[in-house]
């Protein structure tokens, strides 16, 4: 330690004892600060922490309620009429006879009701790149991705990591162009 230092260091020394000599404190000082940590905070009393459990399980109620009876996005209406509603009368009426509020049957058969195509299930699958580090080490980042899994949520990820760029700039694809799995 060189001299300057040392001095620094005295002069703070003596400064701080300075004002630590002021410091007088009560007599009763002591039992105070024992009176005010014998009691636990009001967040650790049996009550509060009760409250919090309640107030955690009714969360979990009600997420996994909504979870189980939300039911499917999926529109699954079909349209045109039922079955039972296409007329069944001769299919040339006289026009004259016919009421004039009356619609006329229809000339062509009832729509057949089809299935709609299957559909191929995306998926949120994590992909993983690489970011460089301040220090010029290597760090594995993910980003979520909804992709077509038809094989499955491990294949698509895996697809999506080679042959898709990351969505952030930063982040990099180190496998090689030709990278088949």
């Amino acid at each position: 330690m060189n001299n300057d230092e040392s001095r620094d260091e005295e002069l703070l020394r003596r400064a701080l004892r300075a004002e630590a000599d002021k410091v007088l404190p009560s007599p009763d000082a002591l039992a105070r600060i024992r009176r005010r940590t014998a009691r636990p905070p009001l967040w650790r009393t049996p009550l509060a922490l009760g409250l919090a459990a309640g107030i955690v399980t009714a969360s979990a109620v009600v997420a996994g309620s909504v979870v189980v009876l939300g039911g499917s996005n999926q529109d699954e209406t079909v349209t045109g009429p039922p079955d039972d509603t296409v007329a069944t009368s001769d299919p040339s009426p006289d026009p004259s006879t016919s009421a004039p509020s009356e619609a006329p049957p229809p000339t062509s058969p009832a729509p057949e009701v089809t299935s709609p195509p299957a559909a191929v299930d995306n998926a949120n699958v994590p992909v993983y790149y690489v970011t460089e580090q301040a220090d010029g080490s290597l760090r594995l980042v993910r980003e979520f991705r909804d992709v077509p899994a038809p094989d499955g949520p491990v294949v698509a990820a895996v697809e999506t990591m080679l042959a898709e760029p990351a969505q952030d700039p930063d982040y990099l694809s180190r496998w090689d162009a030709s990278t088949d799995v």
